[in-house]
């Protein structure tokens, strides 16, 4: 029997990042991702030790048809990353009812039906690990209050996930990253080049993150020296929630 690193979101950058790096480093991984049109890219690209299967997280008839198709080859799932992700409105004032609740199923919902769905088989192989993608939006106020709330939530499932599952020999470990560099941006930035130039200023780094540099992080919590690593929410920010030089300037009065 093979294990398998499950990937969530597999056909978004990040997503797409992480495949290519577990790939690379002689895992199999199994692609989970709602855009059929664009899995089909990662079936054309990632040929070896690599498939693809649609599913919906927000559906939890979705989850369990593509954990059973998961299963079906006689593979286990040592490794799940909950990567998929989604915005809707940026602002209170905008959020409806229905962008609310999209947000929380996407991003925390989905998550946990992900998590339900490989625990069982992850208990009764002895162990495995999850890894849950959050954000810096989950403990500041950074815009998307749904998109915030459900990161925020994210955080507390890992926490809870880490403690009860633990004794099973199953890690669930969550990162955090700040601004990715993702095609996400690429609207913003041709109506403003320089949009990116603006942000990084905030980031003592005077950097943001590429999608390797997460998926770097998530091969050391899945396969690196990290056996005691459990319950972490891990920064990978730049600096960002550590402090922004910029405002301490403005409350001290001297420039950082």
């Amino acid at each position: 029997m093979a294990d398998r690193v499950v990937i969530t979101g597999a056909a978004g950058d990040i997503g797409r990042a992480l495949t290519e790096l577990f790939l690379a480093r002689g895992q199999s991984v199994i692609g989970w991702d709602f855009d059929a049109r664009r899995l089909a890219d990662n079936d054309a690209r990632f040929a070896e030790r690599y498939r693809s299967i649609p599913v919906d997280v927000t559906d939890p008839a979705s989850v369990d048809r593509a954990f059973a198709q998961t299963m079906a080859g006689g593979e286990s799932v040592q490794v799940l990353i909950n990567c998929v992700g989604a915005v809707t409105q940026p602002r209170l004032a905008e959020t409806r009812e229905v962008d609310w609740g999209r947000d929380i199923e996407v991003n925390l919902s989905g998550a946990f039906r992900c998590l339900q769905a490989v625990r069982p088989a992850m208990i009764a192989a002895g162990g495995g690990t999850v890894i849950n993608i959050t954000s810096v939006n989950g403990v500041a106020m950074y815009g998307y209050p749904g998109y915030s709330a459900a990161k925020a939530g994210l955080i507390q499932l890992t926490k809870f996930a880490a403690t009860e599952l633990g004794p099973f020999g199953i890690r669930v470990n969550a990162i955090m990253p700040g601004t990715v560099r993702t095609k996400a941006w690429d609207e913003r930035l041709a109506a403003d080049p320089a949009i990116l130039d603006n942000v990084k200023k905030y980031y003592s780094l005077r950097d943001v993150c590429a999608p390797a540099d997460i998926a770097e992080l998530a091969w050391f919590l899945a396969c690196g020296p990290s056996r005691m690593i459990n319950g972490a929410i891990i920064p990978i920010d730049g600096g960002l929630t550590a402090g922004i030089g910029l405002v301490a300037g403005e409350f001290c009065g001297v420039e950082f």
